[in-house]
């Protein structure tokens, strides 16, 4: 699946959700993730535990660079049953490369996820997510995420080009210990 993501520093999450609020975009859920993100030769794989879900999804991606930061990332991901994942990748998952905890406030205004972040260790973000599908184009997520962002303005701070996983990798973990060196592959999500 194709997907567009813009991401950037969340200043100040009351008013997110009030800019939510007033643009008609409904709260679906408030979940805690867990993303475990293995060591691959190319792209990128992790697996994530959502407290909404019950379950872990196993999800290989790819990150096409980019280098301005305002423009949404293109993205493409598959997610993998479990036996789809070790068909994949082995029955032994590859090595861990970090592990990225976050809660996340997931909201919806048309075919964009809006998701309000708090990351473990890393700060608080602000994402909106265009999944690519027959009823609604890239083009047509291009268009709405300009339009969050605009409205979202006064509640942003920088836009990031790095996934979770660069900024896991390029900071120290939390228990004092240096992260592995980052996976080579593209640098794709």
């Amino acid at each position: 699946m194709q997907c567009l993501q813009f991401k950037a520093e969340l200043r100040d999450p009351e008013i997110a959700r009030a800019v939510c609020r007033t643009i008609g975009a409904r709260l679906q859920a408030t979940i805690d993730q867990v993303d475990t993100y293995y060591r691959i030769p190319q792209g990128r794989y992790k697996r994530r535990e959502s407290t909404i879900e019950g379950r872990a999804q196993p999800i290989e991606y790819f990150l096409f660079d980019q280098t301005d930061r305002s423009l949404p990332r293109l993205s493409h991901y598959t997610a993998y049953t479990q036996r789809q994942a070790a068909e994949r990748f082995g029955a032994t998952p590859p090595p861990v490369a970090v592990i990225v905890s976050k809660r996340r406030e997931v909201y919806r205004l048309e075919s964009v996820a809006i998701h309000l972040d708090e990351v473990e260790g890393l700060g608080r973000f602000i994402e909106f997510e265009s999944v690519e599908t027959p009823e609604h184009s890239l083009a047509d997520g291009r268009r709405i995420i300009a339009e969050l962002r605009k409205a979202f303005d006064s509640s942003m701070g920088e836009p990031l080009l790095a996934s979770y996983l660069d900024l896991a990798l390029a900071g120290v973990e939390p228990h004092g210990e240096e992260p592995p060196p980052p996976p080579h592959a593209p640098q794709c999500e």
